[in-house]
Formats: C-alpha cells, sequence, structure tokens
C-alpha cells in the first residue's frame, strides 16, 4: 500500500534527506512493502518504470522473443505436430504398424515380397521361348537339341552295361529279320518233322501238290449229342457218332469244296425217323428210318458250297 503523497513543495523534505521518502531505486523496482512517504517524483518514476516495455512491437518480433525461450513451441515443431495424423500413438509395434500397411490397396506384401524374391535382376517379361532356350541352352551342361535328338534314338530300357551275350542273345532282340540273312535257317527247318511243328490252327494250303507216301490219316472222332434237329458242321472233324433216343432231323453248315462227313448213327430199340436234306443226291436208296437196336453208316461228301452239292451213301447192318 502505498504511504501519503507529498503534495507542492513541502518544506518538510525539500533541502534535505527524509529516512521515510521512497527512493528512486525502490520506486522503480516496487520493492517498498512498508507504508513510506511518495512524492510525485517517485509516483511518476514508478509509473515509468511499469511501462519501459516496447508499446510498438510487431508480431514477429513478439513471436522472435518467444521461440528464444526454453521449451518454446517454434516453427519447426509445429511443422512436425502437422505431419502426424490425428489419433497416431507412439507404442505401435513394428509388426501392428505392418499389418495396417498390408491392408491397404496395392500395398507391398510379403507374398509380393516373396514373388519379387524370386526374380532375377535385369528379368524381362517379353522374352520369346527361342530366346529364352538359347540362353538356356548355351549354359555347361544343357539340355541341347542334339541331346534331345540321341535320347530319342534310345529305346526305353536300354542300358550301357548289358553284356556282349545278353546283347547277341536272339531271345533278346525285337523285330523282323529275312530268312536269307540267317545262316543254316534253312537246312535247320527240313530237319524237323511235321509233327515237331505245332498244330495249325487253320486250313493249310497245299498249293495244289500231292501229299505222298502217307501211312494212314487218322481223324478225330466227335460224339454228337441227340437232338430232334442237328446241323452238321462240315467245319469240324470229319467222324461222328451219334446215339438216336428220337427221330431226327439233319441240316448242314459250313459246306465247302472237298469237306467230307462219315456218321455212325446207333439206334436204340425203336425204329426212328430220318429226315434229310431234301436236295442231297444218295448213291443207292434214300433211307426213311432206322431199324431198332441197328448201327447205320451215313457218309457225305460236298462238292460245293450248297446242299444240292452233297453227294450222300447211307448202309445199315444186316
Amino acid at each position: 500500500m502505498y504511504g501519503p503523497v507529498i503534495q507542492g513543495n513541502d518544506p518538510s523534505v525539500s533541502g534535505e534527506a527524509n529516512p521515510d521518502l521512497v527512493s528512486q531505486a525502490e520506486a522503480e523496482a516496487g520493492i517498498a512493502t512498508n507504508e513510506r512517504i511518495w512524492s510525485a517524483l517517485r509516483v511518476a518514476q514508478a509509473i515509468a518504470a511499469l511501462s519501459t516495455g516496447d508499446p510498438d512491437q510487431t508480431g514477429a518480433e513478439i513471436k522472435a522473443l518467444y521461440e528464444a525461450e526454453v521449451n518454446a513451441f517454434t516453427d519447426a515443431l509445429f511443422t512436425k505436430l502437422s505431419g502426424i495424423e490425428t489419433g497416431a500413438t507412439a507404442d505401435q509395434t513394428g509388426a501392428e504398424i505392418k499389418a495396417l500397411y498390408e491392408a491397404e490397396v496395392n500395398a507391398f506384401t510379403d507374398a509380393l515380397f516373396t514373388k519379387l524374391s524370386g526374380i532375377e535382376t535385369g528379368a524381362t517379361a517379353d522374352q520369346t521361348g527361342a530366346e529364352i532356350k538359347a540362353l538356356y541352352e548355351a549354359e555347361v551342361n544343357a539340355f541341347t537339341d542334339a541331346l534331345f535328338t540321341k535320347l530319342s534314338g534310345i529305346e526305353t530300357g536300354a542300358t550301357a552295361n548289358d553284356t556282349d551275350a545278353n546283347l547277341k542273345a536272339r531271345a533278346n532282340h525285337t523285330g523282323t529279320q529275312t530268312a536269307s540273312t540267317i545262316s543254316n535257317l534253312a537246312t535247320t527247318v527240313k530237319a524237323y518233322l511235321l509233327h515237331e511243328f505245332g498244330a495249325p490252327t487253320s486250313t493249310v494250303d497245299m498249293g495244289g501238290q500231292d501229299v505222298d507216301n502217307v501211312k494212314n490219316v487218322i481223324n478225330d472222332l466227335k460224339t454228337i449229342t441227340y437232338a430232334a434237329s442237328v446241323a452238321l458242321n462240315f467245319n469240324d472233324e470229319e467222324l461222328n457218332t451219334i446215339s438216336l433216343t428220337g427221330n431226327i432231323t439233319f441240316t448242314t453248315s459250313n459246306l465247302a469244296i472237298g469237306r467230307k462227313k462219315t456218321i455212325r448213327i446207333k439206334s436204340d430199340a425203336s425204329s426212328r425217323t430220318l429226315t434229310f436234306p431234301a436236295t442231297w443226291t444218295f448213291m443207292g436208296t434214300k433211307p426213311t428210318a432206322t431199324t431198332a437196336s441197328k448201327d447205320s453208316m451215313l457218309s457225305l461228301i460236298s462238292y460245293g458250297t450248297t446242299d444240292a452239292d452233297v453227294i450222300a451213301v447211307f448202309a445199315e447192318e444186316e
């Protein structure tokens, strides 16, 4: 609290020092705390001290003075703060940041990283097959066209370590070889007997030549199962036998020039009716029935391919 103010020319303070009068230093510093005497000069000095600042400072000057202070909010800090997104935190892990980034469209993901790692430096996507092939074949031990041709000429399963004996053995050979290039073939074949060859599976054509010096021609015997109608197959065994237990009608199949049939017909205790193709030609009487308990023989020769070409001979035991 200010003390009393002296007005005018107070004779009590002029001409000598007054210890209760506030000094100029105290007035300007504002440090006097007890009630003292203030002159008009000291009041003016105190007011002047309070307004020693520059009243017409610019904003830039004020900003410069502020930014010179410790921990002031400078332009650099302002720029840094502007670059931080709203809600950004300082405690995200690298994995969290990576996951957030990779969730973005066209982000560089681990899959793309792996793909990129697998592409050689300088690789191009516009190489032709021929260019790639040429580059590959220029490498050491490349599989070239020459090697491909060589491999194609080697059979599947071929080995390089087989013995000469196996390689020369006829049993290990495939393909064909003309008879004239095989030594002693004709002599060896001629030495074989006919029965030493495999049985033929089709007609053997003798080329119109005679079969000479034959002791016997032994035919197989075929038993025909009785039925009311029996087809005589001229393409199977020549000798047949059949036991009748009822009337019978004969037909034919596979007729051809020179084919023969000789059939032994055994009748049971009853006489059985015989029916033959109407166009067969019988040498002698054409039978119509068997005699009970008698054997008969029916001999047939085909001179063509129809029943009209068949010549028949029938005989019955006495």
